[in-house]
């Protein structure tokens, strides 16, 4: 379909693996970014900020991107942008991505008609927001974290759920448990305890 979804799920329950075999079994016409030069190249793509050509700066309503003529090309023969490692992604920058396909696209929908699958965990790292940006983003937006999610776009499109579960990078359940209370923050005593028990005193 063409529906937008939101794909989460702890480290290594698949998600990075599970997008690479859709887009190698899907018959669409894929794009791949992400927040930052290193999951970009992790993930096998471009920065949002540079395929948009956004300054490094906050979006406001009136900020538009630069786009060159392959880049438009690409975006009218988008069918799917899977931006990764969604967490640390603005709302300002869900904002502008939607204004600039909407208007090269010459489609009112949300994103223009593209579909857009939002992945990562958001107990992981948030946006980097400095004191100015914050300032600048209370302008436009209610919203304490601004989060990809509080999005203007986001707010009138119903955006589903995917969450992975089961974890498939390690495979002693003690230790998924003993990860998954500091991903949430529920940190026990006897977890620091088991962890210093792997501390190797090299002198």
């Amino acid at each position: 379909t063409n529906s937008s979804f939101f794909l989460t799920g702890r480290a290594g329950t698949g998600k990075t693996t599970f997008l690479r075999n859709v887009q190698k079994m899907v018959n669409k016409e894929f794009i791949t970014l992400a927040p930052t030069g290193v999951a970009a190249i992790l993930a096998g793509g471009d920065t949002i900020h540079s395929f948009f050509g956004l300054p490094m700066e906050v979006c406001t309503p009136g900020t538009c991107g630069k786009l060159n003529e392959a880049r438009i090309l690409t975006l009218l023969h988008t069918d799917t942008i899977i931006i990764d490692e969604v967490s640390m992604v603005r709302c300002d920058m869900v904002d502008v991505m939607d204004r600039m396909l909407r208007r090269h696209r010459n489609d009112p929908h949300p994103f223009g008609g593209v579909q857009v699958v939002f992945v990562g965990d958001l107990f992981q790292l948030p946006p980097v927001i400095n004191m100015a940006d914050k300032a600048l983003l209370r302008k436009f937006y209610k919203s304490t974290g601004y989060y990809f999610y509080d999005s203007n776009v986001l707010s009138n499109v119903k955006l589903p759920k995917i969450e992975f579960t089961k974890v498939y990078r390690q495979d002693d359940p003690a230790f998924i448990e003993l990860l998954d209370r500091f991903r949430i923050g529920a940190v026990q005593q006897s977890d620091i305890s088991k962890l210093n028990t792997r501390v190797v005193d090299e002198d």
